[in-house]
């Protein structure tokens, strides 16, 4: 569905001083810096497929989502999307896909949703049949059907933003992209937002590209994972071999029979810390040992009555690389 080999995205800007004097110095001589946003970018999505973009603030993200939908025209090498070259084939290409950003807006603030929708439909040439199934049922698994004749400026943020992803699905595109698309949500719209999501990507088989810096999201959704730092690629494929390969230990929390000693050689031994009554939790390092064999031996000599084994969240897992 969509490629990129050595995707570039350069920008020239100013390294003047602060100063009065560096101002003027800037007309007659300024001092101009190339700073590369993304590098030498490869990597390949599959149709269907819902691939979370992650990494810190700074690096690349969002100018690489402007690249695949056609905002800005990359510096070097190439991308096709259903192959489109979105910035070349922009008046073709956008008819195909639908755009979320979340601090940008296409509802119009003093009509009720319905009718923002409903304005939309011309745009997108969509046949009004083919509208009003699409209407039915994206308000329904979003949730929008709730608020839908209710002005957009009485919207809630989250009731705004539901309504905002259904409004760029109405003419069923064939790749979803969502920048931010969760920011300052609670939990409960968070939690419909993913449902919604992957209820769509399983019935309409549509292909999302989705950015977030609440990894809940990535983690709930996502089964590719591209990794970003400092606008180049760190990890591209399978989210579950990047878990796989960047987890570094697991923590283990086994609770002893009520008879047993408070002091045990083996839990020293492994460095368990008593975190509550007969209870240890260790931490075992998978690059050093086999948690399978540490579990084995713990339970074999041990009057474990319970055990439970917390692995590394895909947030933990991200922050100890950066």
């Amino acid at each position: 569905m969509i490629t990129a080999s050595n995707l570039s995205k350069h920008y020239l800007i100013n390294r003047n001083k602060a100063s009065m004097t560096g101002f003027l110095k800037s007309f007659i001589r300024p001092n101009k810096e190339i700073v590369g946003a993304v590098k030498n970018l490869d990597f390949e999505i599959k149709t269907g497929a819902i691939c979370g973009i992650v990494g810190l603030n700074g690096a690349g993200k969002s100018t690489l989502i402007k690249m695949l939908t056609g905002v800005i025209k990359a510096s070097e090498g190439d991308c096709q999307v259903m192959g489109y070259r979105p910035f070349d084939d922009r008046q073709e290409y956008v008819q195909n896909i639908g755009v979320v950003f979340g601090q940008r807006s296409q509802m119009i603030w003093d009509l009720p949703v319905r009718n923002s929708l409903d304005i939309l439909r011309p745009i997108y040439r969509v046949e009004a049949a083919a509208f009003k199934q699409n209407l039915d049922y994206y308000t329904s698994i979003f949730g929008v059907d709730e608020f839908i004749d209710q002005p957009v400026r009485l919207l809630s943020l989250g009731q705004r933003m539901r309504a905002e992803i259904v409004s760029a699905l109405l003419h069923d595109p064939k790749v979803l992209f969502l920048d931010e698309p969760t920011i300052g949500l609670d939990v409960l719209v968070k939690k419909k937002i993913r449902h919604a999501i992957a209820d769509m990507n399983k019935t309409k088989g549509t292909t999302v590209i989705l950015t977030s810096h609440d990894l809940e999201d990535i983690d709930t959704l996502c089964d590719q994972l591209i990794v970003l730092d400092k606008g180049q690629v760190l990890f591209d494929g399978k989210k579950s071999d990047f878990v796989q390969q960047y987890r570094s230990h697991k923590t283990v929390v086994i609770k002893l029979a009520d008879n047993a000693t408070s002091e045990h050689a083996l839990l020293v031994q492994h460095q368990a810390k008593l975190t509550g009554d007969q209870q240890w939790t260790l931490a075992i390092n998978e690059a050093e040992t086999s948690a399978t064999d540490v579990i084995k031996q713990l339970v074999n000599a041990l009057p474990v009555i319970d055990l439970t084994i917390h692995e590394q969240k895909l947030e933990d897992i991200l922050q100890s690389i950066y």
